[in-house]
């Protein structure tokens, strides 16, 4: 028996089954973090239509701070946190090529998480938040660095910040969100 729908934001090399969820009768609707799957999600979580929201890839918020392709626009990661739906919020393939970029990012995710009125954690993939680790010297394939990761331990307030030492794409980490929004559903692990 169908418990509800879970709304996932993904990215290409991340894990698209979720058997946690699965295995405790939710189904999830995956949505490409391509501006328009995030704006898909966001209407379909305004829309009540989700029981839960699993947002691991918000790549959307950095493409609209910065002007780049790919934005799902400025009201992006909110509906959940105005509707109450619980979350499980990451940082998968988010661009910030400056530290002052990565501080800005992890400030509008840090401001938008803060503000939910639902259930809330903030999940951060310390091995790295693209499909590769990060190097010895804490950058990414793209020159991203740890900044962002600082920047959201620095403005988030009020919300639980988990930190594992996984990247995105690493079915422990997945497994973990999972586990994560299922607590935040009420549901007995």
């Amino acid at each position: 028996m169908e418990r509800g729908i879970i709304a996932a934001s993904t990215a290409p090399g991340m894990p698209n089954v979720w058997p946690l969820l699965a295995g405790a009768g939710y189904r999830v609707e995956s949505f490409p973090a391509d501006g328009e799957g995030g704006r898909a999600l966001e209407a379909g979580t305004r829309e009540g239509r989700f029981a839960g929201v699993l947002d691991l890839v918000t790549a959307e918020l950095a493409a609209d701070l910065y002007g780049w392709p790919g934005s799902a626009g400025p009201d992006r990661l909110t509906a959940a946190a105005i509707r109450g739906v619980p979350q499980v919020i990451s940082v998968g393939q988010t661009h910030a090529l400056t530290p002052e970029q990565a501080d800005k990012l992890g400030l509008e995710i840090a401001q938008k998480a803060c503000a939910a009125s639902g259930p809330t954690v903030v999940m951060l993939p310390l091995g790295g938040y693209f499909l590769a680790p990060l190097s010895p010297g804490g950058r990414g394939a793209g020159g991203e660095g740890v900044e962002l990761f600082q920047s959201l331990r620095n403005w988030i307030y009020g919300v639980d910040v988990v930190e594992l030492p996984f990247t995105i794409s690493d079915t422990q980490f997945s497994a973990a969100a999972e586990r994560k929004l299922l607590e935040l559903l009420g549901e007995r692990l």
